[in-house]
């Protein structure tokens, strides 16, 4: 198990906490990381709870949507009237208790599968231009990520 849990509560402080990212696990909705724990395969050495670092917002501004990184898959239903696409996408996703535990950016970041489909979100959000900005860009994430 984890020998260090840190809980930000807000994004400059879940930043601080991640620092250069070393040993360090970030659970959002925790439906795969906490699974991959349980199961051995993952020993994580520190754990940066992300569910109270106000990362969950969805709102729209004219045409653009702003979805946070801890927002749940069942959040992206309400943006039916401002894209029909994310929000089918969303609805089609894994079954009622997964969506509304799973996170935007847990989808988004998972990798390879144990036999089940992961990241679904990611060819609708490729197909609607989205664009991905990380608190750690210039220090972590690459620069041009989309």
């Amino acid at each position: 198990m984890a020998s260090e849990v840190l809980v930000p509560s807000s994004p400059a402080e879940a930043v601080e906490l991640f620092g250069d990212g070393a040993e360090t696990t970030v659970v959002g909705g925790g439906t795969v990381v906490v699974a991959d724990i349980s199961y051995g395969r993952r020993d994580p050495g520190r754990v940066l709870l992300l569910s109270q670092a106000g990362l969950d917002g969805v709102s729209v501004d004219g045409d653009t949507v702003t979805v946070g990184a801890t927002a749940s898959i069942n959040s992206l239903l309400a943006l039916e009237e401002h894209s029909t696409a994310l929000a089918d996408c969303a609805r089609n996703l894994a079954d009622y208790e997964i969506r509304g535990q799973g996170t935007v950016g847990g989808n988004l970041c998972v990798g390879a599968g144990h036999d089940v489909p992961r990241g679904d979100l990611q060819g609708c959000l490729l197909a609607l231009d989205a664009r991905v900005r990380s608190a750690l860009r210039g220090r972590l994430a690459p620069t041009g990520a989309r």
